[in-house]
């Protein structure tokens, strides 16, 4: 049993509780002041409380007293000066828990200026590194602190900036990770932090709940903390509410100073929302049924009868995602800014951002800042910073599968998400995409690969880790990343009905950064770098160039396509076909390749290739080779380098071409003396006497006499008709039938459609078949002519003319 005896009545006041004894006063003035009001006095006490013993009331003057000895006196009453009146609160600010602490006052000037609201000293706060919390004076004044050490000071209140946090049941638990409470309250274990933040918050002694090791969690009646490796503490915050789009702690038995206005509200729910309108209101104060007030002033009063509503921080939406632009991936986070400054250069839009930092080795990251300029930064750990965005440079990509990857050089991944070893990078890749516990690849080795259920990475030299990304789709040439439930900058005011035809437009609008579905079918591109929630919307956030390659035979050259670029030095006149434009080039010596710009094409006497949208550029290779079934452009009196695929050096052209053969690192085979190949990891050759290269492209399939490019992973543009083809060898005698036909796509198991398109576009379960050139038939005889032997060669030209004159039939030519 436990028994409450009444004592003497007890005041709170300037921070301090006041006892008041009737009859009584102290026996020692400590000033000879008079003032006219208790409240004069007890302000006056307060501000020397280490030397003031309290106030007493004599002959109806108040003078503040010292020492302890009080004598009975008739008339007077004494108010004696008791213990602070500590206040605690929580709150969430800038994605932060934060202690509320009056009567206290940090120390150390972060910066010079002065503040005069929470949110703008919080703001303020959150973008100063320096900043550890604010101090709110007696004058309602905010000012930024430096040090965390808190100081007694009257009429004070002190924000403490701590860290990460969670919410259960609407009530705030500030988390500090490496530490536990002091001292246990009760025995109880729990196996759940739901079960004991339950507990906890149903106890008054309870202060907090201590998770020890797995289902393991215990309670805490001290909120004072013990180091402990593994652990974490778990403080009881208040209650908080998010509404009108702010957190509110609610504070029972309290109330604040001043009122803002003195119009009365009826319910809660209005007043929030006028009180988030008004940048000078504080809270709202419920001061009895159906009154509702909003306050300025920040300083809780207790009051028995009153609950506040203490307005403190945004609600933040965090939004993370991966993009690719200028061949990195590039992680966006909002709200959060980056440190160090890379570079001092202002760009205007993201993509320019983004390509300088690519360019420069120092760069780690691009953050748009609140002037809706981006800047590069040296730094890559993200910080909150309100109104920003930052892209961290995450490593080079890869794209394969509708997914974007990012390469690791040097590092593995952790965990396996399956027993098998896979001998290609796009098995691998394939293997991963398609299961949902895969988080990554990692080539461990010559075609060794492995895909890993973690995308932590640890550093083992000569390994490469390839992390799962965003999921992505590429049309128009470029990139699309999509984003459920979220849209996209501001909106453009033409409305597509489809996502084709949206992607279009973005593609040929240089400001154009994505498009947004907007509820069932309405479409509208966008500007602006920024992505918001939007439960009813999905944003396609555009990224870099969807780059696609495939090698095609003609004539019996081989041909690099690459798109989206186009080669420089356009020349003569243009062409409606590509079969036109192979034969022209192939017949002139100066001609080194072509473009295709979605319409005609033009040849060029450069390979000085940029990047165009839509285009399609068309090199001209080598003497076709085959082998192993693959296509192979041979370079004579021309080597691939010194970067080498493996450390063999094989004597016959078979086993290195059988060694490189459909690996994503072996680029080609070099033939440097006799018994002497060595397979290389580079593509491009040079020149060398005596060597030659022999550079891989796709394989193919030779059927009715054409050669067919076989390109796994991608689909060609446009169809010819409706047609389902059943089998590949119906479909490609279907286009070989049809002069719009440019290659056959297989869709699924036994679809195949017949494409008009030149153009690859990424599609991990499809595999595109692009109709090359005729089996050359080559013929070669000799026969003799007025005296002379003529060699026949078919088909061949010579170069040069040695008249003017155009010749009806061979043998006058001869004569």
């Amino acid at each position: 049993k436990k028994s409450w005896i009444q004592g003497s009545a007890v005041t709170r006041s300037n921070d301090f509780y006041w006892t008041e004894k009737s009859g009584y006063q102290y026996d020692d003035k400590l000033a000879t002041t008079a003032y006219a009001s208790l409240a004069l006095a007890q302000t006056a006490c307060a501000a020397k409380s280490t030397t003031c013993s309290g106030v007493s009331k004599i002959s109806s003057k108040y003078y503040i007293m010292k020492g302890s000895d009080i004598t009975a006196t008739t008339g007077s009453v004494t108010y004696v000066l008791g213990d602070r009146v500590e206040i605690t609160s929580y709150m969430i600010f800038g994605a932060k828990a934060w202690s509320i602490n009056a009567p206290y006052a940090l120390s150390g000037a972060a910066d010079t200026k002065t503040y005069t609201t929470v949110n703008t000293a919080g703001d303020a706060c959150m973008d100063n590194d320096k900043c550890v919390g604010f101090t709110r004076t007696a004058a309602n004044k905010f000012s930024l602190n430096t040090k965390t050490t808190l100081t007694a000071t009257t009429s004070n209140i002190a924000y403490l900036k701590h860290g990460d946090y969670v919410t259960y049941n609407n009530r705030l638990w500030p988390s500090f990770s490496g530490y536990k409470l002091t001292t246990q309250y009760g025995s109880t274990t729990y196996t759940s932090d739901s079960a004991a933040m339950t507990a906890c918050a149903s106890s008054t002694s309870c202060y907090g709940v201590s998770y020890i090791s797995a289902k393991k969690y215990i309670l805490g009646s001290t909120t004072s903390q013990t180091k402990t490796t593994g652990a974490i503490a778990y403080i009881k915050g208040d209650v908080i509410y998010t509404s009108s789009s702010l957190y509110w702690v609610k504070k029972s038995g309290y109330s604040l100073n001043t009122k803002l206005t003195t119009t009365k509200y009826t319910d809660l729910t209005s007043a929030k929302v006028a009180c988030a309108a008004n940048s000078k209101c504080e809270g709202v104060v419920n001061e009895d049924t159906k009154k509702y007030y909003l306050y300025k002033d920040v300083k809780l009063v207790p009051n028995d009868d009153h609950i506040t509503y203490l307005r403190t921080g945004d609600v933040v939406t965090f939004t993370t995602m991966s993009l690719t632009s200028s061949n990195y991936v590039w992680t966006y986070k909002n709200p959060y800014k980056l440190t160090g400054v890379a570079s001092k250069t202002a760009y205007t839009t993201r993509d320019k951002g983004l390509a300088a930092c690519a360019a420069l080795s120092t760069c780690n990251g691009v953050v748009k800042e609140t002037d809706g300029k981006f800047y590069l930064k040296t730094g890559a750990t993200p910080h909150y910073g309100k109104g920003r965005t930052s892209y961290i440079k995450a490593g080079a990509s890869t794209s394969y599968g509708g997914y974007v990857w990012t390469t690791k050089s040097n590092k593995k991944l952790s965990g396996y998400a399956d027993s098998k070893t896979y001998t290609s990078l796009k098995s691998a890749l394939k293997a991963c995409k398609s299961a949902s516990t895969c988080k990554g690849v990692t080539k461990e080795g010559t075609n060794k690969y492995r895909i890993n259920s973690s995308s932590t990475t640890s550093a083992v030299t000569g390994y490469t880790g390839y992390i799962k990304g965003s999921s992505t789709s590429t049309s128009n040439s470029y990139v699309w990343t999509p984003k459920s439930k979220y849209q996209l900058g501001s909106p453009g005011k033409t409305t597509y009905k489809t996502k084709a035809l949206a992607s279009a437009a973005c593609a040929k609008s240089t400001s154009c950064t994505g498009y947004t579905k907007y509820g069932d079918a309405n479409y509208k591109i966008n500007t602006g770098s920024d992505v918001t929630v939007k439960s009813t919307s999905t944003a396609y956030v555009r990224g870099g160039y969807s780059k696609t390659s495939h090698t095609l035979y003609y004539g019996d050259v081989v041909w690099h396509a690459a798109s989206p670029y186009k080669y420089s030095g356009a020349y003569g006149s243009t062409y409606s076909t590509l079969a036109a434009a192979l034969d022209a080039c192939e017949s002139a010596s100066k001609c080194k390749g072509f473009n295709y710009n979605g319409s005609t094409f033009q040849l060029v006497t450069s390979t000085t290739k940029s990047a165009a949208v839509g285009y399609v550029a068309y090199k001209k290779g080598g003497v076709f080779v085959s082998s192993g079934g693959y296509m192979w452009d041979k370079q004579s009196g021309s080597t691939l380098g010194t970067g080498y695929y493996d450390t063999v050096t094989y004597t016959t052209d078979a086993k290195a071409y059988g060694v490189c053969a459909g690996s994503t690192s072996c680029k080609g085979i070099t033939y440097q003396g006799a018994k002497k190949y060595r397979t290389n990891t580079g593509s491009t050759a040079s020149t060398k006497s005596g060597y030659i290269a022999y550079i891989q492209g796709d394989p193919f399939v030779l059927y009715s006499k054409y050669y067919w490019s076989e390109v796994e992973g991608y689909t060609l543009s446009g169809y010819v008709d409706s047609t389902v083809y059943k089998t590949r060898d119906l479909a490609m005698t279907a286009c070989l039938t049809s002069s719009k036909c440019h290659g056959v796509t297989k869709e699924a198991t036994s679809n195949y459609r017949t494409n008009t398109g030149y153009s690859l576009s990424e599609a991990s379960t499809m595999t595109a078949y692009v109709k090359g050139g005729s089996k050359v038939n080559y013929q070669s005889y000799s026969t003799t002519y007025a005296s002379y032997a003529w060699s026949f060669k078919y088909p061949h030209t010579l170069s040069g003319y040695a008249d003017t004159t155009t010749y009806t039939t061979r043998a006058a030519a001869l004569k």
